[in-house]
Order: C-alpha cells, then structure tokens, then sequence
C-alpha cells in the first residue's frame, strides 16, 4: 500500500440520507486511514483527523500487510452508495509484501462482508 492507494466501501443503499450521521455531506473530507496488526493480521479503521474511529467498521486484510502505520492526509468521499478513501502521506510503520492472494473482510455496525472480486495481493 501506498499513497495514491484507494479502499472503497460499499453499502447496500445510497448514503445520502444517512451521512448526516457521520457530520458530513460526502463532499472531500481529511481523514486518516489507521493499520494496525491484531491478532496475526492487518486491519484498517478510518480516523477523523483529530485520531476519533470513524463509525465505519474495521477491515481485516487477512495477512500481515502492515505494523501499526498511519496515513495521514487521507482524503475521503462519498457518492451514491460507496464510501471512497484514497491513501495520503505515510507515516512510519512497517509495510510487507504480500505475495498470496488474501480476502479481505469488512466488519460494522450491520454485519460482516467479504471482499468483492477476485482475491489478490493488492491492497
């Protein structure tokens, strides 16, 4: 992963109605995408810029991608029915290569989902 690097949510209804929960109307907003290792894998919850997790969940990456890194100035958008977070600068922290394909796991408020696709070594 590196900046430049997107990771989109995506729901099963447009988020219109609902972003006002977030305090947000989707237009760009500052976030920071937060990976940790947990329990033998790298996971990823989105911050607000002032360290808050955002109400989004957690994504398990089903391998060990990174150690504790923060992207900061990540920026983050929302159109439609997904949520779009592009990868800004990157602190320091440990980032792997991973060479077999993973299937992410995307944990909220409303159940689990797996990643949609393929799997593959991309974050």
């Amino acid at each position: 992963m590196e900046s430049g690097d997107s990771v989109t949510y995506t729901f099963s209804k447009v988020l219109a109605p609902y972003l006002g929960y977030l305090g947000w109307d989707g237009s760009p907003r500052a976030v920071i995408a937060a990976f940790d290792y947990r329990g033998g894998v790298s996971t990823l919850q989105i911050e607000d810029t002032d360290g808050s997790t955002l109400p989004l969940g957690t994504v398990d990456l089903d391998a060990h991608y990174t150690g504790k890194i923060d992207f900061t100035s990540s920026t983050m958008t929302a159109s439609g029915d997904t949520i779009t977070v592009v990868l800004g600068t990157a602190g320091a922290g440990t980032r792997n290569t991973i060479s077999t394909p993973t299937t992410m796991t995307w944990t909220s408020y409303g159940g689990s989902a797996g990643e949609s696709g393929v799997p593959d070594i991309d974050f």
